[in-house]
């Protein structure tokens, strides 16, 4: 039992408030735990207000000794003025201020969320567990959001930025229900904990975009002249009512050959009826999955893995043209180890993800499924509690991300006015894929009461389209915080980006970058029961 209640405040006029609370009754063998957030607020760029409301209970009911049953709801409401951000004009940003925004007035993102589930299960007997899980899900998201489509001298001798509206309405549902049995068995000397289950789904995507006309604004001087009604380009307009039935068996078999070695082997096969009632598209995927895995472990310190697998997915539903199951194929080798006594904790990791069919959108914003990529790398992580008022973290990522196969239609001016040319783009590394990430955290605790910690994270460069002709430049920032309890209460302050360091981050389509939040403060007041 117990309950917690979270307020805080911050620069740009951000509120929030959480709850948290649990109780039991055991004589009637129910738990209940109910969470709610309350959040509104500004940004450090012009006209980015956002609110968001949501709840969650949880149900949990002991049917006997053997069974159990868990509710989970949730709803959850928001509404922000999504980001255009600051236009790329030749390769570079614009000399304007960092909050500047040029987007119209009409732009506005509103997501509705609901999601249920119920999860029971039922032990037979000590080797045999029954398991049933079913979901919905319901996403309702009207959005309208500008897109900038480059700059051009006017008669004042400034720039006018041409604009695009993108109006979308999407309606998304999934249900399902996946059915489990998990088995504790002997062979051969073998100790085996196998699981055999079957899922359906169902996910219907009925959604329409469209494309609206904006008036070109001055980007030294602006001022916004967009008016309803609007005009939508007819030949730009999409949409889609699709429909997917997933049937998938699938089984996982832990093995434990000896104390030292465990072996993983599984697979899940895919069949997904597609249909697309507007573009009376129908497709029929099949998919094997397999995945294998193992781990050694020679002491209590030290443990070296390794797995390969294979994934599937069924296109999304707003790709244009031909549409293929998109798959991948992933192969990782790892290796944990405690150091000094427990109090270091290290682990390092190897991987390669190859993706093919993958939908990108080209140059023009039209999402088509012609690229393949490939990632490799390495992830590093170390965790140390040198004494007992002493933590830190720190961690390191190397990604060498490249498109194999990529080609796109780009709109280029010529005498006669534009024309589409064939890009390829084969090679060039794919969207806001860093090559370096790190960070770092510490933390002390100076007696019960006051906790300071700090750290920090840098982001390497990061190119914003697939044609790399615009790339954003690594980041560092350092955070810090310091809390205070007594008793029930705490008050905490965080201090983000106390450098103020200015970069970018990912923008609304290839033609735009998002400044970066400088400095912020945010202090929040909690009570726990």
């Amino acid at each position: 039992n117990f309950t917690r209640i979270n307020s805080s405040a911050g620069r740009y006029a951000t509120y929030r408030a959480t709850l948290d609370a649990g109780r039991t009754l055991p004589e009637k063998n129910i738990g209940l735990r109910f969470n709610a957030l309350w959040q509104n607020g500004g940004d450090y760029r012009d006209d980015k207000e956002n609110a968001i409301i949501a709840i969650n209970p949880t149900l949990k009911i002991g049917l006997g000794q053997r069974a159990t049953l868990n509710l989970d709801f949730e709803y959850l409401t928001s509404e922000y003025r999504s980001d255009s951000g600051l236009p790329i004009i030749g390769e570079t940003l614009p000399a304007v201020p960092r909050t500047r925004s040029y987007q119209s007035p009409f732009d506005l993102s509103e997501q509705t969320i609901f999601r249920f589930r119920a999860d029971s299960e039922y032990r037979l007997n000590s080797n045999i567990t029954l398991r049933d899980k079913l979901y919905y899900t319901r996403l309702d998201w009207p959005s309208r959001g500008t897109l900038f489509g480059g700059a051009f001298p006017n008669a004042a001798g400034s720039l006018d930025l041409v604009r695009t509206l993108l109006d979308l309405d999407d309606r998304q549902t999934i249900v399902g229900n996946q059915i489990e049995a998990l088995l504790s068995l002997d062979t051969g000397g073998f100790r085996h904990q196998l699981l055999l289950g079957f899922e359906f789904s169902s996910h219907t995507d009925d959604f329409t975009l469209d494309v609206a006309v904006l008036p070109t604004i001055d980007l030294f001087a602006p001022i916004e002249t967009a008016a309803e009604p609007l005009f939508f380009l007819p030949d730009q307009a999409t949409a889609g009512q699709t429909t997917a039935l997933t049937q998938a068996p699938y089984f996982i078999d832990h093995i434990t050959v000896d104390p030292r070695l465990d072996l993983f082997i599984g697979a899940r096969f895919d069949r997904v009826d597609y249909q697309d009632k507007l573009s009376s598209t129908k497709r029929d995927y099949q998919q094997f999955s397999p995945m294998l895995g193992a781990v050694f472990t020679p002491n209590d310190d030290l443990s070296l893995y390794a797995n390969t697998g294979r994934a599937f997915a069924a296109p999304s539903s707003r790709i244009s043209g031909p549409r293929e199951a998109e798959e991948s194929i992933q192969y990782e080798i790892g290796v944990k180890s405690l150091l000094f006594s427990g109090k270091l904790n290290a682990q390092i990791a190897l991987f390669n993800l190859a993706k093919d069919n993958i939908a990108i959108p080209d140059d023009n914003g039209v999402t088509l499924q012609i690229g393949d990529q490939r990632a490799r790398g390495l992830e590093l992580e170390v965790i140390a509690r040198p004494t007992q008022d002493w933590y830190a973290q720190a961690s390191y990522a190397y990604l060498d991300a490249e498109l194999t196969r990529f080609s796109e239609f780009v709109l280029t001016p010529t005498n006669e006015g534009f024309a589409s040319r064939l890009f390829d783009r084969t090679g060039n590394r794919p969207a806001f894929a860093p090559e370096h990430l790190w960070t770092l955290w510490a933390a002390r605790d100076f007696g019960a009461h006051f906790t300071l910690a700090g750290g920090g994270r840098y982001v390497g460069g990061q190119f914003v389209a697939e044609d790399n002709s615009y790339q954003v430049d690594g980041a560092l920032t350092i955070d810090l915080s310091l809390t205070y309890r007594q008793g029930p209460e705490h008050l905490r302050i965080n201090l983000k980006n106390i450098l103020s360091s200015q970069y970018e981050t990912r923008g609304f389509g290839a033609s735009s970058v998002i400044p970066a939040t400088p400095f912020t403060l945010k202090a929040t007041i909690g009570y726990s029961l």
